[in-house]
């Protein structure tokens, strides 16, 4: 009888654990997703953009620096991208991080846009806030959001692909897989790539 008063409780206190494990972690995911920060930034040309608008169905976060040889491997890839999902409801919007000034990058970056015929939208991170609630580290790193009620939720983050130098030799296209696994309703097979190229974090 005592053996199974004691299971009894043994029982009873792991069930306890578990409750109290699950609020805790409850607790600390709701807190990352208030640790996101979103919110109209500054593109080259001076005007400040709300990135969500037009993000019906998806908002992709590309953090990035245009000066990384790995982020210039990726912009015809984006363009690509952009092309192709923009009429589906998914907003691609590349955040420039790790600047030098605001001055300073938006005469480079003016330029850069230029001649790179960049189509989609550009904005510039001030003193790397936005990549430091992200916790983006390199550069370039894609984070997939999906609207939670009024906030957003990350579904995938990490590398676009996994062959920066060699388009045709890519075998896993993470960023793009993603977004077509989350429009059609989907479980998204992989949800994190480790993000190769250029440091962003700030001093």
């Amino acid at each position: 009888m005592f053996q199974f008063v004691r299971h009894i409780q043994l029982a009873r206190c792991s069930t306890t654990i578990l409750l109290v494990l699950s609020t805790i972690y409850s607790i600390q995911a709701q807190s990352n997703r208030d640790s996101l920060i979103i919110k109209p930034l500054p593109n080259a040309y001076g005007q400040i953009v709300d990135p969500t608008v037009n993000a019906d169905s998806a908002l992709v976060f590309i953090f990035t620096n245009h000066r990384c040889l790995y982020s210039k491997l990726y912009i015809e890839r984006l363009n690509d991208l952009n092309d192709e999902m923009s009429t589906r409801g998914v907003k691609l919007v590349a955040i420039e991080s790790k600047i030098s000034s605001l001055e300073n990058t938006t005469t480079s970056l003016d330029n850069y846009l230029k001649s790179a015929s960049i189509g989609f939208t550009y904005l510039i991170d001030l003193d790397n806030e936005i990549a430091k609630s992200f916790n983006a580290k390199s550069s370039p790193q894609a984070f997939l959001l999906v609207r939670k009620g009024n906030d957003f939720e990350i579904v995938y983050q990490g590398s676009i692909d996994n062959n920066s130098r060699k388009p045709d030799r890519v075998t896993r296209f993470y960023l793009k897989d993603a977004i077509e696994q989350l429009l059609a309703g989907q479980e998204i097979k992989y949800n994190k790539a480790k993000a190769i190229g250029c440091d962003l974090r700030g001093d």
